[in-house]
């Protein structure tokens, strides 16, 4: 038999922190409602153990009875047990507009003295100032992830000016330059690796990256966390995505991404042509699938402005969605919580939005929230020679359900 001695909980809202929670009298179903962690402290005979509630949820997320009725029931289970409470503080990354919060942009070319009249069409990049405050910009690149029209791109800093790479050249292709800053800075410290083609290999026992692309990079990550910026697009660590083998080996199953999508989508918004791809003469958004999967435009998608592995100084980095509500209207979404994360749409772009509140809720607005519904999906992958971005004629997209990404870590001791 157990006995329910107390419990701590981490609610279901932005910025979330472990308190104590009196759940008695609160059914069950409630509170997997309620808490997206929940630990409890049980006694059993003259034991003390610590349980995460999370392994009952799937089995008993409709519960409707209490938890000390659910405990009776479960007289005889064996739970997994934790060491110790998970009590610490809680640290999560920031996101916002840069305009909202008084930020200037310019296009700019860095490394370069430029001359009077120097022709915009040259400004490859985009410089980050904040003329209204004493910033120290040069932790917009140590701390910070900087997106361009739903894009991250790598960036740089000679210690007072901040600048985004590229982001001039994004800007040109929809004539428009919507930038957004992910920052980590109450976590910690970013390094941003710059990924060259002698880093990428095969498995053994394997002839193509398409198989496994096997990243090397030589940084201890010991007592820290990684990710990868691929494309622009975010890809966190996933068992059998991406994930790390050796202390410099990283593994990515590109297969299990929406590589194809991704390719066509982001070839509107970013510069592709580094990957030197042959496109057919009637239609500019043809991709030969021998040719998108081989080892040469892979390597060459590794090493484009937007992709890069990035370092973080902190231990442990965890993630978790939080639905928006969908309007069922062009680039609208709705949220009951002040909105502060990175917002992902279609295939797992980042959506620069403007938040308003508004009679008790917050109005998110993007510029494009569409999920283009493409052709070839409904095609076999394995047999088809070319893909378009042709999409479907009776239902060419559908409305993105949106998410936020919220990133957190417990703090250090």
């Amino acid at each position: 038999m157990y006995t329910l001695l107390s419990a701590i909980a981490l609610p279901n809202t932005i910025g979330a922190q472990w308190s104590t929670v009196n759940l008695n009298t609160v059914s069950v179903s409630e509170i997997f409602s309620k808490y997206k962690e929940i630990v409890l402290t049980l006694k059993r005979d003259s034991e003390e153990v610590f349980v995460d509630l999370n392994q009952l949820r799937s089995k008993y997320a409709t519960y409707t009875n209490t938890l000390p009725v659910l405990l009776q029931v479960l007289a005889n289970y064996t739970f997994e047990t934790l060491s110790t409470l998970p009590n610490k503080k809680i640290d999560y990354i920031k996101y916002s507009d840069v305009t909202r919060v008084g930020y200037r942009i310019k296009l700019a070319r860095r490394g370069v003295v430029l001359p009077e009249h120097y022709p915009s069409s040259e400004l490859v990049d985009i410089e980050l100032t904040r003329p209204q405050y004493k910033t120290d910009l040069s932790l917009l690149h140590t701390h910070c992830l900087v997106s361009v029209n739903g894009y991250y791109h790598m960036t740089d800093t000679d210690g007072e000016r901040t600048y985004i790479v590229d982001g001039g050249v994004t800007s040109r292709y929809q004539d428009l330059a919507q930038v957004g800053l992910t920052s980590f800075l109450s976590i910690g410290q970013l390094e941003k690796i710059k990924l060259q083609e002698t880093d990428l290999s095969t498995r053994p026992g394997s002839d193509t990256l398409k198989d496994t692309v096997v990243i090397t990079v030589d940084k201890d990550t010991a007592n820290k966390s990684f990710f990868l910026v691929l494309g622009g697009y975010l890809v966190m660590p996933q068992e059998g995505i991406f994930w790390q083998v050796g202390e410099y080996e990283y593994h990515l199953d590109l297969k299990r991404l929406p590589y194809l999508e991704r390719l066509l989508e982001s070839h509107h918004y970013i510069d592709l042509q580094s990957l030197a791809l042959t496109y057919s003469e009637l239609n500019k958004e043809n991709l030969n699938i021998e040719e998108i999967w081989s080892d040469r435009v892979i390597k060459k998608y590794f090493t484009l402005s937007q992709t890069f592995f990035v370092i973080v100084d902190r231990d442990n980095l965890f993630t978790n969605k939080i639905t928006l509500r969908q309007m069922m209207s062009p680039g609208i979404f709705t949220a009951y919580q002040d909105p502060s994360y990175p917002l992902i749409v279609g295939t797992g772009k980042t959506a620069e939005y403007w938040k308003v509140h508004e009679d008790g809720h917050w109005a998110v607005t993007v510029l494009d929230n569409y999920y283009r519904n493409y052709i070839f999906n409904r095609q076999n992958q394995n047999t088809l020679v070319n893909v378009t971005g042709q999409l479907s004629f009776d239902r060419p997209f559908f409305y993105s359900q949106g998410f936020l990404l919220e990133i957190g870590a417990y703090a250090s001791e």
